[in-house]
């Protein structure tokens, strides 16, 4: 009796070994097996220009909403250039009232001129008629002749400056539209120093602190988004086919299992993450997949390990 339990315990022994041993060696060959990792879309948080961080209004992991303020900070690039901008654009405004003064000068003088002008033409009939008849000494003549020409003159250089002012004008209020549209542009960029998270989600990397000067583009803080997702890398030199739709199980190891479905299917190979790299190893890559978690099922903690079967 005591030896027929011992032959089944070692065969059954046996068995579970061999059954490892195929499953560690081919197993990953015969049916589908993928290591993944828990993740949300991600969002960023970075400034427009240079700033320093005068509070972190949130704490990492903290559940945040869209449009939140998650810090604020200041920017004496900000102030200078808003300061600068609203010097241009009160110069242009003084310019603008100098140009339209001297403009409604050269306009009384053009429609002066221009009746000058009239009463000159209006008047040659008879000074020709007087010319004809030898009535004008030729001294005269000439000197009618040269206020004419005179008159013309002055009323062409008037014209001209008239219209210059008016482009001078329309140049002045282009600017002036364009500063102080700028103004707008950088205020509502800078909002006052308030850095929103841009989607609902959670705070996943806070990168400064008070005090810290922020560049254009470095980032004050990361958030993962709410919704969350297990992106999978499955060997693609294997027995077996996946396809969009295919319900699979995430095994997150601890006996926490959930449910998920195959949403998407990448067309190129991607490389793996470092955790998943083999040490002393050429960078490998393997084709990525999305999963789309069962939302009726306890999440997942983000940036857990699975594997996907």
């Amino acid at each position: 009796m005591r030896t027929g339990f011992i032959r089944v315990g070692y065969l059954m022994g046996l068995l579970s070994l061999l059954t490892w041993g195929v499953n560690s060696v081919a197993g990953g060959w015969a049916w589908s097996r993928a290591d993944g990792i828990v993740v949300g879309d991600f969002g960023y948080i970075s400034p427009e220009y240079t700033v320093t961080v005068l509070e972190v209004l949130v704490k990492n992991g903290e559940k945040v909403a869209r449009g939140q303020v998650v810090a604020r900070v200041s920017s004496s690039r900000v102030s200078e250039l808003v300061a600068r901008l609203s010097g241009d654009s009160t110069r242009l405004v003084l310019q603008m009232a100098q140009i339209q003064a001297k403009a409604s000068m050269i306009d009384l003088l053009v429609k002066a001129a221009e009746s000058r002008q009239q009463t000159y033409e209006a008047n040659m009939e008879g000074l020709d008629e007087a010319k004809r008849k030898r009535l004008l000494p030729l001294l005269t003549q000439n000197s009618i002749v040269d206020q004419l020409f005179k008159g013309a003159q002055e009323l062409a250089v008037l014209r001209s400056e008239k219209e210059t002012m008016a482009q001078q004008v329309a140049q002045a209020i282009s600017a002036s539209r364009f500063t102080d549209q700028a103004i707008i542009d950088i205020n509502l960029l800078f909002d006052a120093g308030k850095m929103k998270a841009p989607m609902d989600g959670y705070i996943a990397g806070i990168e400064v602190g008070p005090g810290s000067v922020v560049n254009p583009g470095q980032l004050i803080a990361e958030i993962v988004g709410a919704d969350r997702y297990v992106l999978s890398y499955y060997p693609i030199d294997r027995l077996y086919n996946i396809s969009v739709g295919k319900i699979v199980t995430v095994d997150a190891g601890f006996g926490q299992k959930v449910q998920g479905r195959i949403s998407d299917l990448t067309p190129i190979a991607a490389r793996l993450p470092k955790e998943f790299q083999k040490t002393l190893s050429p960078q490998e890559r393997q084709q990525l997949v999305r999963v789309e978690l069962d939302p009726n099922q306890k999440p997942l903690p983000y940036f857990a390990k699975v594997v996907v079967r």
